[in-house]
């Protein structure tokens, strides 16, 4: 019962762990974004649909590296 319950909460975890990545990941593209505007840098970054395809890649290997 209890590896069972320890199987369970380190999934959980990971899902979490798996969120903040991503939710980490929108932020700093965020930053690096509206940075142009907030904080006048001259040079600025594409929108986010140009890295959609890191979600996949990074969500997993991430998981893996933590």
């Amino acid at each position: 019962m209890l590896g069972r319950k320890q199987e369970i909460n380190l999934q959980v975890q990971q899902i979490i762990d798996g969120l903040l990545l991503l939710v980490t990941f929108w932020g700093s593209f965020a930053f690096r974004y509206y940075g142009k505007d907030w904080f006048g840098w001259e040079v600025s970054i594409g929108p986010f649909t140009d890295f959609h395809w890191m979600i996949p890649v990074i969500i997993p290997f991430g998981l893996i590296a933590l």
